[in-house]
């Protein structure tokens, strides 16, 4: 889930709240619940501002079995536009959310 918040733990992204429009200049932060995935797993987020990639970043799963890894964007990247972000896993995408920046 795309928010201007990070969310760590699963029973907060469960409650959350998930915005289809956000404002330009502020910060992102994808929060991504894994399940059935081994400590150590790597995924890579990729961000595109209008079909452009803006942003790379690879974290590791931090706990075994099951868990949250959480992605950011910072402020100065999120401009006016459509937003893409892809969670991918050796390159296969696993996942894509679309959002509007205004």
């Amino acid at each position: 889930m795309i928010a201007n918040q990070p969310y760590e733990e699963k029973v907060a992204l469960e409650k959350a709240d998930s915005p289809s429009e956000f404002s330009a200049q502020t910060p992102l932060y994808a929060s991504v619940y894994f399940i059935e995935s081994p400590k150590g797993m790597k995924y890579k987020a990729k961000w595109f501002l209008n079909d452009q990639e803006i942003k790379s970043e690879e974290k590791e799963m931090p706990t075994d079995k099951n868990g949250v890894i959480v992605y950011s964007l910072a402020a100065d990247k999120v401009s006016a536009g459509n937003l893409k972000l892809q969670i991918l896993f050796r390159n296969e995408i696993l996942t894509e959310q679309l959002i509007t920046i205004k």
